[in-house]
């Protein structure tokens, strides 16, 4: 019963009216028996039913709704911050700019996204821009080849996603500190305020990447809510990465 107020909950949010074509919203779910967790951006077509959207996502990726024993699952941390030794102090994210319905804006909107993130000057947390991996899909995403499996690559791409609804998805474990995106290029992206903002998406799903779930702040990046262009941090996003990983820059 828990896990069913829980999806409602989530698919209660809506992140965006399009134009009287439905709305958006944010769910999060677990795959049983599996070191897996999915954040999902999903439309609902006008007439459509939120909770019946949100478990029609979840299905298509093979995941559930979580209970309250499992919701603290959600967030990674990763362990890099916490060990002086660790040569690397960052997360390494590589973009795959095949089928970039921007034309090379894409990969502009995530270094944009994640710079958001690294400015945050009472966190320790650092994005770092990695390769771009033109051949490789990020192997976690349900509709990349092959099983789904940790590579230690953090990669993001577009692709076309299963279903009439899913526009984008972030995989991460629940113990393994790994994330992998894919943005759905069945959709219509921007990078401006005329569609889907390719910036504020990719900024909302890097928070899930930082290790931060949804938000019940009205404005902040990680409420689950999408009110058009939005690329600046609120106060509860800052509290939230700092309280992941307090300090300053450890690099």
């Amino acid at each position: 019963m828990l896990a069913a107020l829980l999806l409602v909950a989530l698919a209660a949010s809506p992140i965006s009216a399009d134009k009287g074509k439905g709305e958006v919203i944010g769910v999060t779910g677990i795959v049983p028996g599996q070191d897996l967790i999915v954040h999902i951006i999903a439309l609902v077509p006008a007439g459509s039913n939120r909770s019946d959207i949100a478990k029609q996502v979840l299905a298509n990726q093979g995941a559930r709704a979580m209970t309250s024993e499992e919701f603290s699952t959600t967030g990674l941390l990763w362990d890099q911050f916490f060990d002086a030794a660790n040569t690397i102090p960052s997360v390494i994210q590589n973009y795959n700019p095949a089928n970039d319905p921007l034309g090379g804006q894409g990969l502009v909107a995530l270094n944009a996204s994640q710079g958001t993130w690294n400015s945050v000057e009472t966190s320790s947390f650092v994005f770092e821009r990695g390769d771009e991996t033109i051949k490789r899909c990020p192997s976690l995403v349900k509709e990349c080849p092959g099983r789904q499996k940790f590579d230690g690559k953090n990669d993001v791409a577009w692709m076309p996603i299963n279903g009439c609804c899913t526009l984008g998805v972030t995989w991460s474990g629940t113990s393994i500190d790994e994330a992998y995106m894919a943005l759905n290029t069945n959709f219509n992206w921007t990078a401006d305020a005329s569609g889907y903002n390719a910036q504020t998406v990719f900024l909302h799903e890097n928070g899930h990447v930082v290790g931060l779930g949804h938000s019940n702040e009205i404005g902040s990046v990680m409420e689950a809510v999408y009110k058009g262009q939005r690329t600046e941090l609120t106060q509860d996003d800052f509290d939230g990465i700092t309280s992941l990983y307090p300090g300053g820059p450890t690099n």
